[in-house]
Order: structure tokens, then sequence, then C-alpha cells
């Protein structure tokens, strides 16, 4: 499926920056999974994480915080990751 893409593909990952070791974790394997995804499309998929928070305006900064975590699909992210760093220190 991947090595059909006619088109360049850019895909920017809000997750950089200081974070728990749960979400280091999920970073590493977003990483490899686009890693994979590039080379299966013929290097047509591009990738760049971004900290969110990386910025010295404060009320921008705030913001992109605000955004973020208010995504469902951001919460429930960080829920699986913090249940399988739960299971993994048992």
């Amino acid at each position: 499926m991947l090595d059909g893409i006619e088109n360049d593909i850019y895909v920017q990952v809000y997750l950089d920056g200081e974070m728990p070791i749960p979400l280091k974790r999920l970073k590493r394997s977003v990483k490899e999974m686009l890693d994979e995804f590039r080379i299966a499309s013929g290097r047509r998929i591009d990738y760049e994480f971004i900290n969110p928070a990386d910025t010295k305006d404060a009320r921008k900064r705030e913001a992109n915080t605000r955004h973020f975590i208010t995504k469902d699909s951001i919460r429930s992210i960080f829920r699986q990751a913090m249940r399988r760093e739960a299971k993994v220190r048992r």
C-alpha cells in the first residue's frame, strides 16, 4: 500500500522535549514506525518531532499545551503508555 503513494507526505509529531519515560518509549515506537513507513514508501514519507512547549512566548506555549492536553487521543495514548509502564514495573 505505501509503495503506491504518489505524493510526498510530511508528518509533524508533537512528541518531543521533556516528558515521562512512557512517552519517551512512545516517541521511540512512533519513530521506528515512521522509519518503516518511509522505507516502504520509497522515501515519500518524511517527518519531524516537535516540542510543543519550545517557544519563548509563554502565552503560545500555554495555548499549545492546552490544545494537546484536551485532545482525547493524546489522553488515551498517555493512559495506554502509563498502563504499559505499570506492567513493566511489576
